[in-house]
Formats: structure tokens, sequence, C-alpha cells
């Protein structure tokens, strides 16, 4: 699951799409796992862009990295318009690309940068004999040695992604969401022959994520979809709101705006003559496993729902599930992990109660501040103090798709499913707990009276459904693997047989 930032732990959507666009450190920190929003107060007093130093015109370019040795990073320096230095940062495993960075410093032999809006900055000397810039990153009270080389970082290993010639069409799509007034973009891959086919669309996670669901330059519905396509079904992915192609505005967005897509790309298929309007199907992964069964509960027509890491209980109860395991993985005692879930499960009660947004924020602000009172110095540094952490935590109580997934319990919808379902759940998911989802979505799914369900734990995967050592994010970026084959081949030859497609 890729869920809304949690209010007093740390990111946790992958995103995601989920790291998104603020950098976060992996240094290893007392406050590693309870680090709630980009930090913010602590780099060094910005002034004037620095001046451009003679003969330092060989900092130009590309520099690249790796933080604390996992962590790549990326930064960029070229001259701007009036001759002064223009710099970049990204953070491809954490799919920031293009950070902007404030420069304070670029002689012949020193750089200083700063990313303002995480609190951090490096700052470098130039090794002349190495031809490297070596010095440190800064955030949260913390330094780790880094060391940059000039040029372009190598692109990670994904054999599994497809390279064309492919054996099918692949067609540049649009369909329109009349209800919301916006049009999205996708692909549809579909056999070569004009005979209607089975179709499937692929529906993503939380956050802002592209038609490949692509993160840590895994792009697991580019290989989804070639493996259906080639086993004879058309298939469509499309760019959430606000990402790619697609126009609308996600920060305001709820799961039913989202769930809203989902139903007009159902009927965006139905218009294709190369489809078979009879035998559509949806393929969630993470919140899309939330909102396929919202679509089939309302479409008596849709024709088998495979939900990958997808949740059976309220989405609080995810959130804190969640919440703890990845606080157990980063070696928090129970007791600590007790102490910072605290705050979060009362604002949590709090939104699930029906209150106003404005006073859900009243509430949350002050049980935040009273909580970071009991934080220490350095990690009331690390959040940019006690005012501005409250504020910014409880800010995201408002958020429209953060009040409607804590509320919402997906049972209700899976009860009255009555098509097909696959379910299926990683055994070292940290983000969606597959002991506690998959049989709530089976009870849910059988008191409704559905008879064809198939529930799998799948033993060694975690939530991308990668080959997994631990299920810890930290691992998502450095496995080769996109989608284990077990995954494709289950999946495959459940669609084949459910709708009966002729390959």
């Amino acid at each position: 699951m890729r869920p809304s930032r949690p209010l007093v732990t740390t990111r946790l959507r992958a995103s995601s799409a989920v790291l998104a666009v603020i950098l976060l450190t992996l240094l290893t920190t007392a406050f590693a796992a309870a680090r709630t929003l980009a930090l913010a107060s602590s780099a060094p007093e910005i002034g004037a862009p620095a001046p451009v130093a003679p003969g330092a015109a060989s900092l130009a370019g590309a520099w690249n990295g790796r933080l604390s040795a996992a962590l790549r990073l990326v930064l960029h320096f070229e001259r701007g318009a009036a001759g002064e230095w223009v710099a970049k940062l990204d953070s491809p495993d954490q799919g920031a690309i293009g950070l902007p960075l404030e420069v304070v410093l670029a002689t012949p032999d020193s750089v200083r940068v700063v990313l303002t809006q995480a609190a951090a900055w490096f700052e470098g000397r130039l090794d002349r004999a190495s031809g490297r810039l070596v010095g440190t990153w800064n955030q949260g009270g913390e330094r780790a040695e880094l060391t940059l080389e000039h040029g372009e970082i190598a692109r990670a290993s994904r054999p599994q992604h497809p390279v064309p010639p492919f054996p099918y069409a692949s067609d540049s799509i649009t369909f329109r969401n009349s209800r919301a007034g916006l049009t999205l973009a996708g692909t549809l891959t579909r056999p070569r022959d004009r005979a209607p086919h089975a179709a499937v669309v692929l529906v993503s996670g939380s956050g802002q994520q592209s038609r490949d669901e692509e993160v840590f330059e895994h792009k697991p519905f580019l290989v989804i979809a070639d493996r259906l396509t080639r086993a004879g079904f058309a298939v469509l992915r499309y760019d959430d709101r606000g990402v790619g192609g697609s126009g609308g505005n996600p920060a305001l967005a709820t799961g039913i705006d989202n769930a809203s897509d989902v139903e007009a790309a159902v009927r965006y298929l139905r218009s294709r003559p190369e489809v078979d309007a009879r035998r559509i199907a949806i393929v969630g992964h993470s919140e899309g496993g939330i909102l396929a069964p919202w679509v089939a509960a309302r479409d008596s027509q849709i024709a088998a729902l495979v939900l990958l890491a997808g949740t059976g209980v309220p989405g609080d109860s995810v959130l804190a599930t969640q919440t703890e395991a990845l606080m157990r993985s980063a070696g928090l005692a129970r007791e600590e992990i007790a102490r910072r879930m605290a705050p979060n499960r009362a604002i949590h009660r709090e939104i699930k109660s029906g209150a106003s947004p404005e006073s859900v924020f009243v509430r949350a602000e002050r049980t935040l501040r009273v909580f970071a009172r009991t934080l220490s110095a350095a990690e009331l540094q690390a959040v940019g103090g006690e005012e501005r952490f409250a504020r910014d935590a409880a800010e995201q109580s408002r958020l429209p798709w953060l009040r409607w997934f804590i509320a919402h319990d997906p049972a209700v919808d899976l009860r009255r499913v009555r098509c097909p379902v696959l379910a299926l759940n990683g055994e070292l998911d940290l983000q969606v707990d597959a002991s506690i989802n998959l049989p709530a979505i089976e009870a849910a799914l059988r008191a409704g009276g559905n008879r064809d369900v198939t529930m799998a734990r799948m033993p060694g995967l975690n939530h991308l459904f990668q080959t997994a050592t631990s299920g810890a994010m930290s691992e998502y970026s450095t496995i080769e693997e996109t989608l284990a084959p077990a995954v494709l081949d289950r999946m495959t030859a459940w669609l084949v047989a459910r709708l009966e497609s002729p390959r």
C-alpha cells in the first residue's frame, strides 16, 4: 500500500509514489522512523546566489554518488542566464527528479548547495588528483560522507522490462471522465487482429503514478501489460490525474474520485471494437486493489478482479499496521512504537468521527504539540521545531484522500462483488499485511455470497511482488526483479481460465 503520509512517522509512500517531491535521508538516526514531513529549518541561511568564480567551469555537468552506500544521488550544475550557477538534484531511487538547489558557494575547489525544502545541504571540495567532489551530506542534525563522480549515474538493471519489437499493437490513447470533466491519457496494448478480445484495466497504487506505475526505475505495469497482451488480452494502463498526459488535480481527489477514473477507463474499453465488452477485468495494485472492488460493486458487468496487495480492513487499521511494521524494521522498541503511534490513533479517531476538516486540524495540532514536547532536541531540530512540526503534520489531516482512506472500509464493497476474484499478497509485504488483509478480503467476499474466490499468500515477496529478503522499502531499488515470475504466471493463468481468452 502506498497510503498517504502518516501523521507522526516516516513518509511511507514509496511512491510511488511515493517518495515523490522531497528527498528523505537514509541516514540511520534515532528519529529515522519518526520523521514526518519535509525537514525545514536547520539548513544554513541562504543569501544571494553564488558568484561565478574564475576557473570554476569544471563544475558544470552531472555528479553522481551514493549516500550511505545506498541512496543514489545526482547533482547537476549549469550556468544561468546571468552566468550564475544553477543546480538541481535527482534522487532516482526515490522517484525525485530535478529538485532545485540553492548554490551558496561555488569556487574552483569548493561547492555548497542547499535543498531548502528538506533542510539538507551538501558541501564538498574538488579532489584534483581523483577528479571527485569529496564532502558530506547534512540533514536532520546528522552528517554522512558523500563522494561524487563526474558524470551521469548508470541506470539500474531492470531485465524484465520488455523491449521492442513487440508482437502486438500499442496505441497511445486518451479517454474522458465526463463526471470529473477531465481527460486521462494512457496506452492500450492489444493483439494485432481485430477480433473482440477480453480486456484488462490496470489500476495503480496511491500517489501520483504513471501508466507504468514506475517506481525506483521499475515499471511493473509495463511488465504486466506485456505479459497479458502476449496471452491474448487487450490491456489499458493510464497516467493518474496530474501525471504525464492526464489532467486533473490529484491534491483535491479522494478515492471515490480515483474510482471514477477507473469507471471511465472501463467505459472506454467498451467503446473499442477490438474489445469484448462482456469480458473486462480490473487488476488493481495496492490502492488499486481497493478501487477495483468499489467499481465492481457498482458495475455487474465487470467479469473478474485481480487484487494485488489489496486491503480488506479499514484504512486507519492499514496505516497503523503498516507504520508499526516499518518502525519495527527500523529497529524501534515496542514501547517507543506505541508512544509514537498514540497521536496517529487519536487523530484517526477524530477523522473517523465525521468532524469537519478544520475541527480535526485544530485538535490534531494540539495533540501533536503535546507529542513534540516529548521529543529530544535532535529530533525537534530534525522536524523544524515544535510549532512547524505540529502545524505541518496536522495539515495532513485536511487532505481529501487521507480523510477518505482512513474512514473507508473496503469490506462494504467486497461484500457486493459477484464476479470471480483473485487476491494475492506477498508474505514479506510490510505495507499491507497479508495475514490480516487476505482473510478479511475472503471473509467479506464469501459473506456476500461470492463463491469464486481465490486467495494466495506469496512466499518471499514484498509489497511490489519482488523476491525480497526482508520486505523493507530500502530493498525496492536494489532488487533487479520487477515482478516475481510466479505472480505473472498465476495471474495470467487465472485470467485466461476465467475470461476464456483464446490463447
